[in-house]
């Protein structure tokens, strides 16, 4: 065979081989996540959605609140003893939640056996459950019935201030108090939150601190330890 011709057949065969890795790159391109119906779509995030859409689409941080929230019944007997009472409320609403976050925590850990969710952190007062999950696994959960709305799971942090807002005493209001318009509140209607008691679910607060202590529901006396239950 001349070399020219054979040199053709290479140059031919060298292509098609290379036309075929091609073709087969393209098929095994990822298509377009399938869109989310309007039924599933309304209960997730807009954010959220957002970042679901994208063809990469990585695991998300999300709160899924479940459809009931907790809640006492309607005729809860209660005992006198203030400890006692308080301790029904809790039992109770820890039982209603891990009730009705059964199936929602199932799918989790459906998927964290596969690889597909992680972080998972149920909430009783809340009555939700945060965890990591991917598109498929959120879309499935938004698609129940008992899951009410699914969001990001995010850090919010405060609006730039100056040490000297933070700092300032004084009969004008701290920046906090004005921003919400607290301080409208008390000129207008008197209300100043006198003999309020303000309860804290997030990461504690320090009861010994000097602004506080003799303020703490708990606290007996200078001499006494607090009391921390109940």
């Amino acid at each position: 065979m001349p070399k020219k011709l054979l040199g053709q057949l290479l140059t031919i065969v060298t292509l098609a081989a290379l036309l075929g890795i091609f073709a087969r790159q393209t098929l095994l391109i990822a298509a377009p996540p399938t869109p989310i119906p309007e039924n599933i779509r309304t209960k997730i995030d807009p954010r959220l959605l957002h970042a679901l859409a994208a063809e990469d689409a990585r695991p998300q941080a999300v709160i899924i609140r479940i459809k009931n929230p907790a809640a006492l019944p309607a005729r809860l007997n209660l005992p006198d003893d203030v400890v006692a009472r308080r301790s029904i409320i809790r039992q109770t609403l820890q039982t209603q939640a891990e009730s009705s976050q059964q199936g929602v925590r199932a799918v989790l850990a459906q998927a964290a056996s596969a690889g597909q969710a992680s972080d998972i952190r149920p909430f009783w007062i809340l009555n939700a459950v945060a965890a990591t999950a991917g598109r498929e696994t959120l879309l499935t959960l938004a698609a129940r019935d008992d899951v009410a709305f699914i969001r990001p799971d995010e850090i919010i942090a405060l609006p730039p201030f100056s040490a000297d807002e933070v700092g300032r005493t004084g009969t004008t209001p701290e920046w906090g108090v004005a921003k919400i318009g607290a301080d409208a509140v008390w000129q207008s209607l008197g209300i100043d939150g006198s003999g309020v008691v303000v309860a804290n679910v997030d990461t504690g607060v320090d009861f010994a601190h000097p602004a506080l202590k003799s303020r703490y529901r708990g606290y007996q006396s200078e001499t006494l330890p607090p009391i921390n239950t109940g």
